[in-house]
């Protein structure tokens, strides 16, 4: 009998693991939800993604001069993380037309390949095929990490890319090829422009790495040319990511945005009260968001046989697990504050949790080959996988179900609106005040017009009158039932919810 070839076995695992997956997309009703219009928590942030977008495919595709629909900055110019993820969206709206599913469709389709990579991670150190299996799906259902892998937030991207770019790292410390180093800081480069907190890990690669190398060199001139190009592609992927961000600021600053602001909200700066009150967010709240409460147990109990068995571990993920595990924690530390208000910071931690306690999980199953093996054993940690799968699955479904009556609320108030603006001829360059919204974007994303947004009733004439001497051509109101607006204007239109005043005369 023939034996099987590696090429046939790593296509054969593969294709398994993609059958899993795309099963478990259509458990989580994924081939719908792709199609959905922004909605439920987040709705803000998710409309700010997509206003970028819609920008870059209105207004010219000038890759460096982001905007969005509020004018509250000049010309609504206006910079967060790396907009690559925007431009590609702008991009694919020219020949598919702007549909919103594009962005979702981008982020599943790298959150996805993060995944597959994720998994060929745990096949390479676990030894097992039904283990990588169960082990990997067990990281992948934290309902935070997959409600925003087919979402309009750039985090799950940032993910995906991090995990592609260890797995290339891994095999780097296997096989010393500087192909496989070369990606490993490309990906990790990408994850950190869209997200500058996943930086931590090109930090961690490159310390585990020329650390411990320092003391070898002397005498091996290879060991050598490996640590200059290692530090030479750490300093590239840090002058890149240092670059934009400090572009972003600048480009914030000139152009007097004040909303796209990323604060750490580090622990030490906070009160005690603030620490307790987000603390008790997290184990009360927040923590059954992440995962499965038997699996946030399982992997404790992981991390405590990885401090047992430390001296067990394999040399190739010592220093990588270590340092990885001190940024992470880093992070959770200086962004503590957010963490009340914020699940998705919740997926930066993901990447070095995953990291341990597969460092964890391999060193247990070479310490205890025959027990690891056991069906018994097998049989155990699938079964918590499929629970914390189903755990996940019943969370998404549950947030989609879930009515914002908030924010999200504007999407209804405005339906139709924009067909009712295109019918009558209204210029995609008109200006518009929409009162009352809530959200930055929501509204004006709906409409598909640039203006502002009036939160609530609070000096609202006053800043009704603010914006029409900016500019302002024309006035929503999202209740029709509302007074007569305080300028002269002229009603032009109405929509189920929603009435739409034409300016007249600027005060």
């Amino acid at each position: 009998m023939l034996k099987e070839s590696p090429r046939s076995s790593q296509f054969r695992a593969g294709l398994l693991f993609w059958i899993v997956l795309l099963l478990y997309y259509v458990l989580l009703d994924f081939q719908h939800i792709l199609f959905l219009d922004p909605q439920g928590i987040h709705f803000i942030r998710q409309t700010d993604s997509l206003s970028f977008a819609a920008n870059y495919y209105r207004h010219g595709m000038h890759f460096f001069t982001p905007e969005v629909y509020n004018l509250a900055s000049i010309g609504g110019k206006a910079a967060c993380e790396f907009p690559v993820l925007y431009y590609l969206t702008a991009l694919l709206y020219f020949p598919f037309g702007e549909q919103a599913y594009i962005l979702r469709l981008i982020t599943l389709t790298i959150a996805s390949i993060g995944f597959y990579h994720l998994f060929l991670i745990c096949k390479k150190w676990l030894n097992d095929l039904w283990t990588a299996i169960a082990f990997s799906f067990l990281i992948i259902s934290s309902t935070v990490l997959l409600y925003y892998s087919n979402n309009f937030l750039p985090d799950a991207s940032a993910f995906g890319l991090t995990l592609i770019g260890w797995y290339y790292f891994l095999e780097f410390r296997l096989k010393d090829t500087r192909r496989n180093l070369i990606l490993a800081f490309f990906f990790l480069t990408t994850a950190s422009l869209i997200k500058v907190t996943y930086f931590l890990h090109p930090v961690a690669m490159a310390v585990s790495y020329v650390l411990p190398s320092i003391s070898l060199i002397k005498n091996q001139s290879y060991k050598q040319t490996q640590i200059r190009f290692t530090l030479l592609l750490f300093i590239l992927s840090f002058l890149v990511v240092i670059s934009w961000n400090s572009y972003a600021i600048y480009y914030n600053h000139i152009n007097k945005d004040y909303y796209f602001l990323t604060n750490a909200f580090p622990i030490w700066s906070m009160s005690a009260s603030s620490i307790s009150e987000t603390w008790d967010f997290i184990i009360n709240y927040w923590h059954t968001k992440y995962y499965y409460p038997t699996t946030l147990h399982f992997l404790c109990v992981l991390f405590i046989a990885g401090v047992m068995f430390i001296q067990k571990v394999r040399h190739e993920l010592f220093l990588p697990c270590l340092f990885t595990v001190a940024g992470t924690l880093g992070y959770f530390l200086l962004f503590f504050g957010q963490f009340k208000d914020h699940d998705y910071y919740f997926i930066t931690l993901i990447p070095g949790i995953f990291i341990f306690s597969l460092t964890a999980l391999a060193t247990l199953r070479s310490r205890f080959p025959s027990m690891s093996n056991h069906w018994v054993i097998k049989a155990g940690l699938t079964l918590l996988t499929l629970l914390s799968m189903f755990y996940a699955q019943h969370n998404v479904t549950k947030r989609y179900l879930e009515k914002d009556e908030k924010f999200a609320i504007i999407t209804e108030e405005l339906k139709g609106v924009r067909e009712l603006l295109d019918n009558m001829q209204v210029p995609s360059t008109a200006k518009f005040i929409i009162a009352y919204d809530r959200t930055p974007n929501g509204g004006l994303w709906s409409i598909g017009r640039s203006g502002w947004n009036i939160r609530d009733t609070v000096n609202s004439i006053t800043t009704l009158h603010e914006f029409v001497t900016q500019g302002a051509e024309y006035i929503i109101f999202t209740d029709k039932n509302v007074a007569i607006p305080p300028v002269h204007s002229t009603l032009v239109g109405e929509t189920d919810h929603a009435a739409v005043y034409k300016i007249t005369v600027v005060p």
